[in-house]
């Protein structure tokens, strides 16, 4: 799903509790998200009270008014990833488009978020990470027309919707030790790294 939010500054507008926990649930339960500049800017603005449940499936939040007005700008891979490198030119760089504060925000990595594609302009341009079951991206970017006449940004944009289509889960599976919906290799090598500890007291019950 492409969330790309662009409302005028001066209006205060939201999206109701209950629509930001059903994209919540859709998230965690495997569902894709892809999310513009705009998102991450009103999620961190808490004194406007837009986004404020979805803001924890944000994998960033922002500095206050920490925005650039640059409109040529360049990404740059940082993390190598298979499917967000794929056919996409590093370093590239693309006419940004502005609404209201400029042509990006900057974004600050949650823990456990991995950045993709830095920014020449305000350091992260592309960042995600898993949440629940599913995946979330997001851009320092409107993802915009402007953006969008690239061919190394579309691409980019492309892979990103790729990364973060991981299915939904339909239930637990026994096994599924690190509770990604399969039962794979990794599973099997965390039981074996954990292979005869016991925590029963007292000890001597352990193996008996």
């Amino acid at each position: 799903m492409l969330f790309l939010h662009s409302a005028n500054g001066n209006s205060f507008e939201d999206m109701p509790t209950t629509g930001q926990t059903a994209l919540q649930h859709f998230v965690s339960s495997g569902g894709g998200l892809i999310t513009g500049e705009w998102v991450t800017f009103w999620a961190t603005r808490g004194t406007f009270g837009r986004f404020r449940t979805l803001a924890s499936v944000l994998p960033a939040t922002t500095p206050f008014y920490a925005y650039n007005d640059q409109s040529a700008i360049t990404y740059s891979v940082v993390e190598p990833n298979s499917v967000m490198n794929a056919n996409v030119s590093s370093p590239f760089t693309f006419q940004a488009d502005s609404i209201i504060y400029g042509t990006e925000t900057q974004l600050l990595p949650k823990p456990g978020a991995t950045v993709f594609y830095d920014s020449d302009n305000l350091g992260i341009g592309v960042l995600g990470w898993d949440y629940g079951y599913g995946r979330v991206i997001s851009f320092s970017t409107m993802i915009g027309i402007s953006e969008l006449s690239s061919s190394d940004y579309r691409q980019l944009l492309s892979n990103a919707i790729r990364w973060s289509a991981r299915g939904v889960c339909t239930g637990t599976i026994p096994g599924d030790v690190n509770d990604d919906c399969k039962v794979d290799f990794a599973d099997f090598a965390i039981m074996v790294s954990n292979r005869l500890e016991c925590n029963l007291e007292p000890q001597s019950r352990c193996w008996q």
